[in-house]
Formats: C-alpha cells, sequence, structure tokens
C-alpha cells in the first residue's frame, strides 16, 4: 500500500515562502482525505477449515477501478499528532531552500509479511527546495480530483499556489494545478455514498494536482477545535491553543506526475499490468453480510463471506412461494425477514470464520443457499438422499473421527486470509502551521509578528466580533451578517452557486459539433468553471444554431427522446420523410461512440425505438440520427 505518512510530511514541506514568512514553522493540525482503487480485476478468496479438502473459493472480484478504501481521517490537533509519532518543524530560506529540522520524527512504514507493513515513528531531517506564487489568483478546490466535494474547511476562498522540488521521498505538486488522467477506469459509484458514474481510462479527471497555500496571521484553527488540551485544562488567555498562521492544501495521484506509486524501475511493468505502477494495497478484512441469531432469524454463528443480501432475499422469497404462499405476501415476507436479520452497519471482517454462499450450486434452494455438507456430497455423488436442508447448523468435523459420515451435516466453516490487491492512491491533505518565534516578536494573541485584532476580522480565540471588526465577550454582540465569504467585513463577497467565494456561478456552454469554436444552443450545459469536460467540445460562444443546412429539406427529424433525464430505457421517435436506410449511435460526453443501436431500413412514416443504457454510468450522452447525408444529434441524461 502506498506510503501515506511519507505524503504527510510532504504537506509541512510544501509551506508557505512569502515577505516576511521566512522563519520557522510547526505541524499544529492535519486532515488528510485518500482514496485506494484496484488496478487489476482480483479474486477474493477464502479457504475451508473445515477438515475438508476443498479448493480455495473465490467469493466475490474487486473489479478494475474499484474503490477499495475511502479514508475520511478525523482531523489530528497537535497532541493527537504527537501521539501519532509526528513531531515536523521546517524552516524555509529566502533562496528558495527549505529544511526538515533536525529532531523532527514521523511515522515511516517498514517492511512487514507480504504487502502488509508496520508503522514506526523514526528521525527525518531532509533539505529540498520549493517555489511560490501568492498571487497565482488560485482558488482552494471545491472538489477533489475524482470530482466529489471537498472537505476543505477552505474551499472555494482565494489562495496562492506553492510546489516542491529535490526531495527524494516525497510526491512532487506543481506550482500551477496540473489536469491529471491515469491508465484505469475509475468507478466513482464504489465510493461510500458518492456516484460520478464510471470515469473510463486515460480520461482527464475532473479536479486537478496542485498545492494551494493561505498565509494569514489572523487565521484562527479549524483543526484544533477543541475546548480542551491534553491535559484537560480549559484553554483561555493564560492557557492559549495553538495559532496557525500558515494553511496548506495538496492534491496527489499516483502517477508520473505526482512521482509516487511507480516501479522501482521507470519505464518497465514490473508487475504485469501493463503500465509502469506498482502500488499494492493489503486488505487486511473481506466483505461480509452479517445476520442475526434470534428465533426469527435461525443459528448464525458466523458471518457470510461476501454481499449476500439480495440472495438471502430471493431465497426467502422463494421457500415462502413453495409453502404455496402468493407472490405479493412472500415479498412482503422476505422484505420483513432481510429488515429484521441484516445488521446493515456491520459490512466488513477479518474472516477467521465464514459462511459461503452459492446460488448457481443450489438453484433449488435445498441447502439455503449456503455451502454445506449435504450440498457437497449430493455434488459429488449425485445421491439424492443428500437433498435435505443441513443449514440450521454448523459442520463438526469431529463426526468424521468414526470414519462414519453418516452422522455428519451442518454448514461448513471457512476463513479469510489477507490479500495484495493491485492499487492506485488519490489523496489530498489540510495542514495548519504555526510559525515559531521570539515571544517579544509576538501580537497579544500569541501570533508571531501578528497585528493583534485586525480590523475586519476578530483573531482572539474566545472573543466575538462585531461588524466593526473587534472582540467582544459578550456573544450577543456577536454579528457575522456584515462579513463576506472572505471573512472580511463588508466586503459584500458571497459563496455562489458553485461554491466559490466571490464566484459569478454557473455560466451556459454549447456543444461544439465542428470544432469551429462555435457551439450549437440547442445542446447546451450549464457548468461551474471546475466542471467543464476537458474535451474541447464545450464552448461559451452560443451565437450560432449551426443551421448551415437550414435551406435543404429536411429528410428526417428526431420527435422526441422519453422520458429525459431516464433509467435506463430511453424511448426514440423519429419521422422519415422519405425511405432509406436509418443510423441511430450513442456517443458518451467525451465523442466517444457507446453503442451502435440501430442500422436498418425504414419506409416514410413515424417510427420508435428505445435503448436500455442499464450497463452504462451515470451522465450526458448523445443521440445521433443519420439518414443518406443528414445527421441530428439530440442531448439526454441518464440518472441512476
Amino acid at each position: 500500500m502506498l506510503n501515506k505518512t511519507i505524503q504527510l510530511i510532504a504537506v509541512i514541506m510544501i509551506s508557505n515562502i512569502y515577505g516576511n514568512i521566512v522563519g520557522e514553522y510547526r505541524l499544529t493540525g492535519l486532515n488528510v482525505v485518500d482514496y485506494d482503487f484496484c488496478r487489476q480485476n482480483t479474486d477474493i478468496k477464502v479457504v475451508e477449515k473445515s477438515g475438508f479438502s476443498l479448493d480455495s473459493l473465490t467469493i466475490y472480484t474487486v473489479t478494475q477501478g474499484q474503490n477499495i478504501d475511502y479514508d475520511v481521517r478525523e482531523p489530528y490537533p497537535l497532541f493527537a499528532l504527537n501521539a501519532a509519532g509526528v513531531d515536523l518543524w521546517v524552516y524555509f530560506a529566502e533562496d528558495g531552500t527549505a529544511t526538515i529540522l533536525e529532531g523532527s520524527t514521523y511515522p515511516t512504514e517498514s517492511a512487514g509479511e507480504g504487502c502488509f507493513t508496520e508503522e514506526i515513528a523514526v528521525p527525518i531531517q531532509e533539505d529540498f527546495s520549493y517555489a511560490i506564487d501568492l498571487n497565482s489568483n488560485e482558488f482552494i478546490p471545491t472538489i477533489d480530483i475524482l470530482g466529489l466535494e471537498s472537505f476543505s474547511p477552505y474551499k472555494g476562498m482565494p489562495s496562492g499556489s506553492i510546489s516542491i522540488t529535490g526531495s527524494s521521498v516525497f510526491d512532487i505538486v506543481p506550482i500551477s494545478p496540473a489536469n491529471l488522467s491515469i491508465p484505469f477506469p475509475i468507478d466513482t459509484s464504489s465510493v461510500y455514498n458518492n456516484n460520478n458514474g464510471m470515469i473510463p481510462s486515460n480520461t482527464i479527471l475532473p479536479g486537478l494536482t496542485g498545492g494551494y497555500v493561505i498565509k494569514n496571521t489572523d487565521m484562527y484553527s479549524f483543526i484544533d477545535y477543541l475546548t480542551l488540551d491534553p491535559n484537560g485544562q480549559f484553554f483561555n488567555e493564560n492557557n492559549p491553543p495553538n495559532r496557525p498562521s500558515l494553511y496548506l492544501e495538496w492534491h496527489a495521484l499516483d502517477g508520473p506526475i505526482n512521482e509516487s506509486g511507480l516501479g522501482d524501475l521507470i519505464g518497465e511493468d514490473e508487475d504485469g499490468d501493463g503500465t509502469d505502477y506498482d502500488s499494492i494495497y493489503g486488505l487486511d478484512k473481506v466483505k461480509i453480510t452479517k445476520v442475526y441469531s434470534t428465533n426469527e432469524c435461525g443459528v448464525n454463528s458466523y458471518d457470510i463471506a461476501g454481499d449476500h443480501i439480495e440472495d438471502l432475499r430471493i431465497v426467502k422469497y422463494n421457500q415462502c412461494i413453495n409453502e404455496g404462499t402468493s407472490s405479493s405476501t412472500c415479498n412482503e415476507i422476505a422484505d420483513n425477514w432481510i429488515n429484521t436479520c441484516i445488521d446493515f452497519e456491520d459490512i466488513e471482517d477479518e474472516g477467521n470464520n465464514l459462511y459461503v454462499m452459492d446460488l448457481s450450486q443450489d438453484p433449488n434452494f435445498n441447502w439455503g443457499g449456503y455451502i454445506t455438507w449435504n450440498s457437497i456430497l449430493f455434488h459429488q455423488t449425485q445421491d439424492e438422499a443428500y437433498l435435505i436442508d443441513d443449514s440450521n447448523e454448523n459442520f463438526n468435523s469431529s463426526c468424521m473421527d468414526d470414519d462414519d459420515f453418516s452422522d455428519c451435516s451442518g454448514r461448513i466453516i471457512f476463513e479469510y486470509t489477507p490479500q495484495c490487491i493491485p492499487s492506485f492512491n488519490m489523496r489530498y491533505f489540510m495542514a495548519e502551521l504555526e510559525e515559531h518565534c521570539q515571544e517579544v516578536d509576538k501580537d497579544e494573541c500569541g501570533v508571531c509578528f501578528g497585528d493583534g485584532i485586525p480590523e475586519g476580522y476578530c483573531d482572539c480565540y474566545f472573543g466575538y466580533k462585531d461588524c466593526n471588526g473587534n472582540c467582544d465577550e459578550d456573544t450577543s454582540n456577536d454579528d457575522l451578517s456584515c462579513f463576506g465569504c472572505d471573512g472580511v467585513a463588508n466586503s459584500g463577497l458571497v459563496i455562489d452557486e458553485c461554491g466559490l467565494c466571490g464566484g459569478v456561478g454557473a455560466t451556459q456552454y454549447c456543444y461544439d459539433f465542428d470544432g469551429d469554436g462555435i457551439g450549437n444552443q440547442n445542446i447546451s450545459n450549464t457548468y461551474c468553471p471546475y466542471e467543464v469536460p476537458n474535451n474541447n467540445l464545450w464552448v461559451l460562444d452560443c451565437s450560432s444554431l449551426n443551421t448551415d443546412n437550414k435551406n435543404i429539406p429536411y429528410e428526417m427529424s428526431i420527435l422526441n427522446t422519453y422520458p429525459n433525464p431516464f433509467n435506463p430505457i430511453l424511448n426514440i421517435e423519429f419521422l422519415t420523410s422519405k425511405p432509406g436506410n436509418v443510423q441511430i449511435n450513442i456517443y458518451d460526453i467525451n465523442g466517444k461512440l457507446v453503442k451502435n443501436l440501430l442500422n436498418e431500413y425504414y419506409t416514410t412514416g413515424q417510427h420508435i425505438t428505445n435503448w436500455n443504457a442499464e450497463e452504462l454510468s451515470s451522465g450526458t450522452y448523445f443521440v445521433e440520427l443519420k439518414l443518406n447525408n443528414e445527421t441530428i444529434t439530440n442531448a439526454v441524461k441518464l440518472i441512476k
């Protein structure tokens, strides 16, 4: 698995150098969001532990592009960082060099068994170079590289940009935010509670890689939000909390731009996946289905390997049908059983003891869908004497000790052994750094080179601010209504519909079929600046309808595409004014052909066909209708 704690150090290094910012800083707060995705289809297997000599069984497959791990970590204030072995200090010099100071420590991953590693805190000291542009007019991203909403406390705020070079162990982040792609698909629907559809391999991703910085001596912590210090004492004027003056955010993805996740021999495919990527994720837990043990739910000593909620519903429904009950009643009974007997919260486990379900081996539901002693013996012998449901108990191998197997029965017990999965990692960091200086250089709020309580922003931790920017201990005087989204009094700046502070909102873009820079306003979408597809086909110039052939009599027309949006069936009604061969093609938003729907001869008149998009992800698609020399295109939206 990618060394995430090494990346953590990069956060502290990519810090802000700006005028009087030259100096010494300490990491006082950190939050991290990261994703691991599968690079190659990987079968997840379990082995039998009941005494049989069964081969390992595949219980499910982690498919290419599927999310393996999505980790939104709890914010780490200083004492939590120290408890984890992180104590990072960095000095920035005027000449563009910086040093992680002697005495700094961080947790790194040491070699363990297989693809699993152990974390230990080790000293670190390193020199590196940096570049910065605080006038780059960037904004803290409102989305991450995957296109999902950012957890950043500063998203949408103006910022500067920064990069680092010369480090032998850290990711590289460019000074100008850059587009990214990766030679693997990404299934965003596999990320918990998110669905932006399937992103094809080598597609420009929605978000950018880059480093973003805010330097402000009036800053207060979004991470160290606790009211008690690590010793349990209340923060007060004599015991103030940490006051960061530097905020850094950094977005990165395995690959050549960020120089991570690649093999030791750059340019060589070391693990046979056809790419230079070689990160490995150690999957120490397996998906499970947990069924309660009650009178209604039955005896369920162990969990079922894999996600089998729907299989259990099918079993309960068919068992009910076999008793002669009506379909509607059986549906209700099966649904009630699922809602009563399934633990929907407990979905993974180390898998020391597991049951296995396989409906393909039990099409008639003789053994409740489980792998049991009787199910195995029936498939080996075809002896109908084993068509007896023995899934209400666990198999006990002691029945085999006397060589008389007639008293053997029950569900076979399996176990999961942690596996290594080829992976790639996507992440972003949110870091707060506190400047250190002589006491004489601190302002009344304890901030190095701060200016106390400036106009427009109250930087006293326990004070409330009025519209003049003054602190007031009386909460009833707190008035935030006059402060803009930039934290400045009377600035008038607000968060627009795109989540940008002071932005102008979403804008209409039109689809440019012929690449002349002029879009067809009949096919348009409204996008935020960061949402515009990176295919150069969506343009702001919508002044033309692209009706150069308006004087040519139409041979056909699309009467209607409905419903729109649709899921997953789209009806397409079209009219032909003369007979001929009609083609209907479906394209995705990047202009890639995804379906040749029909290519048939049609007579004059009105016709209808339909398209089933069940296997495609949500998004905008284009229905292209062709007859002789005429082409018509309609935009439709699939929402799942």
